[in-house]
């Protein structure tokens, strides 16, 4: 495709089963350049009459919630521009199917929380294996995310240019899109950032001794261990969070659902898109 020229997150590959082509376009959700390599892909497919159908990595509950908010031709629509609409109207226009191949939302809360409860178990038990199934599932996490014979997404294609220069623009739709979506969950999640944050000014001070030393108080001693345990905590839960219950087990679902539409592609010239 001239579209996907020189562009670091356009994957083309053949389905083993079937041999039909798949075109993997990986987003950063809201981002401009993400929108416009998407479009421009999905756009020249269909009018070469090879556009099999479209996969987008959401599920039939966040769909019908962006539907309902971010209704075509609304105010809301241009202001929280992004790449899954613009591939799904596109594929509309075409008479192509849209298919939802993301895992159901509501699997995800029950998913997290169990890592969670693994993660903070195996972290406090070190000589129990813990760290070893830590390191097991981050590492191999790792490999299985990204290419390591080059073939595949490598970690830079995160940092393309024109990427990070549409951050900006992601950074303020991202969570206004979470604000106006979920309000009971984002308002929440806030405060509760916001508490933390704020948690160490109401910690009573220490005092300073007539030397000149300062003493810290025996709350401020706890508290530094609290955080100082927590930020060895964050990085660990948040990398198996993301590669085991965000990347792995739902890359699995999303694969079966492109292999079910390559299944139904019509022609061998014909490509599914995925939008990740």
């Amino acid at each position: 495709l001239d579209s996907d020229k020189g562009a670091r997150q356009a994957l083309f590959v053949v389905e083993k089963e079937t041999r039909t082509n798949v075109l993997l376009l990986g987003a950063m959700h809201y981002n401009p350049q993400s929108i416009a390599l998407v479009t421009n892909a999905v756009d020249e497919l269909a009018h070469q009459g090879k556009l099999a159908a479209v996969v987008l990595e959401t599920c039939e509950r966040r769909w019908q919630r962006t539907m309902e908010i971010q209704e075509p031709g609304t105010i809301l629509r241009a202001v929280l521009d992004n790449e899954m609409q613009a591939a799904a109207e596109l594929a509309q226009t075409a008479g192509v199917p849209v298919i939802l191949g993301d895992q159901e939302a509501r699997e995800l809360g029950p998913a997290a929380a169990e890592v969670l409860k693994e993660t903070v178990v195996d972290f406090f038990t070190p000589f129990s294996g813990g760290w070893s199934r830590l390191q097991e599932d981050i590492v191999g996490g790792y490999q299985r995310c990204f290419s390591t014979d080059g073939t595949g997404l490598k970690m830079g294609d995160l940092f393309d240019a024109r990427l990070l220069l549409g951050l900006p623009v992601t950074l303020v739709r991202y969570p206004l899109a979470f604000l106006i979506k979920a309000p009971n969950k984002f308002i929440p999640l806030v405060t509760v950032l916001g508490a933390l944050a704020a948690l160490p000014s109401l910690v009573p001070t220490g005092e300073v001794t007539v030397d000149g030393e300062y003493v810290a108080s025996q709350a401020e001693i706890i508290t530094s261990g609290i955080f100082f345990v927590l930020d060895l905590l964050e990085p660990v839960v948040i990398l198996r969070l993301v590669l085991i219950t965000l990347l792995q087990r739902r890359n699995e679902i999303l694969a079966s659902n492109i292999r079910e539409a390559c299944r139904h592609a019509k022609g061998k010239g014909d490509t599914v898109v995925a939008v990740l």
